[in-house]
């Protein structure tokens, strides 16, 4: 229940900042982010693996700070400074430190242990936003590039539309609510606030080098899951031993994090591409609609049906799940 209510106060807080800023916030900024090619704008080295490039900015639960009491936190820092030194002021990192109850599961007992990086001590949560079914990298602008030769995958902008090497169970548009540098409205989450997905569950990372579960980090498995019905990361915890695309796998990695644990992760270090939704509740994962109602979701939902509450945009009616 008490994870079910921060869910809940979590969707409402969205809701706050939808109605006073007109969207929700981004899922991740990053400055000189380029077009949906650029593979690793999510990459928390960026500016090593990306030329020089900018590194990540500040995420969805940064922005969510004045609405959920902690607007003193918040004002410590001026966050609006990551945009307009293109990237250069990184003072909103500080914020990352601190322990946020309502963004912690207390049945995930790892949120105890926190992140390292960057010379800091990040805080643990267990709540993500949702970034479409697609993978995170591809998602600049709201967009979900499909592979095509132009850089936002014209003529249609998200992916899987026509894809043929799409697994047929999981085709559709893949519309994210929150992703790199984007917030939807309301009016674009057109499937319906009670169709779509706007928060689910994630769990803190088995070890101290495991990004998941990282409130401040806007990547994929830290504070959003992406790509979580398709190719190796399937549907809520899954047991697959490379299911999660992120960073720094390969220094905590063993065959058992997925089959046993459900917590697998791709070795080869990915640039964070995809992470699913995982928890340590005995039912499944839980998911907040963004109508602000909570839901239990079983770990054998159909991927079609997983694929539509992902999508804000896929056009299919959502029937029980």
């Amino acid at each position: 229940m008490s994870c079910q209510n921060n869910m809940h106060n979590l969707v409402l807080a969205a809701h706050n900042h939808e109605s006073a800023h007109k969207k929700l916030p981004k899922g991740l900024e990053v400055a000189d982010a380029g077009p949906a090619k650029d593979l690793y704008n999510a990459s928390l080295f960026r500016g090593t693996n990306d030329s020089g490039k900018p590194e990540i900015g500040p995420n969805w639960a940064v922005r969510l700070l004045p609405f959920i009491e902690q607007a003193g936190l918040y004002q410590s820092v001026d966050v609006n400074e990551y945009m307009r030194s293109g990237g250069l002021d990184q003072t909103w990192r500080e914020l990352g430190e601190a322990e946020i109850p309502i963004l912690m599961c207390p049945t995930d007992t790892n949120t105890t242990t926190p992140f390292f990086y960057d010379d800091r001590r990040w805080g643990r949560g267990n709540y993500a936003a949702n970034a479409g079914p697609a993978w995170y990298t591809w998602s600049v602008d709201g967009k979900n590039w499909n592979g095509s030769n132009s850089d936002d995958g014209s003529p249609e902008p998200y992916w899987y539309k026509d894809a043929g090497w799409a697994p047929a169970q999981t085709k559709g548009n893949a519309a994210p609510v929150m992703s790199i540098n984007y917030g939807a409205r309301f009016r674009d989450i057109r499937d319906g606030l009670s169709s779509t997905i706007m928060f689910a569950e994630v769990r803190a990372g088995v070890d101290p080098s495991d990004l998941r579960g990282t409130w401040a980090l806007g990547v994929a498995g830290a504070s959003v899951v992406a790509a979580n019905a398709i190719g190796d990361s399937t549907g809520p915890n899954d047991r697959l031993a490379e299911s999660d695309d992120i960073e720094m796998c390969s220094q905590f990695w063993r065959p058992d994090l997925g089959p046993r644990e459900h917590m697998g992760c791709a070795p080869g270090d990915w640039f964070n591409w995809q992470a699913q939704s995982r928890s340590l509740h005995v039912a499944g994962t839980q998911i907040a609609l963004s109508d602000g109602s909570v839901r239990v979701v079983n770990n054998s939902i159909d991927m079609q049906i997983w694929f539509n509450l992902n999508s804000a945009a896929d056009g299919a009616v959502m029937e029980e799940f």
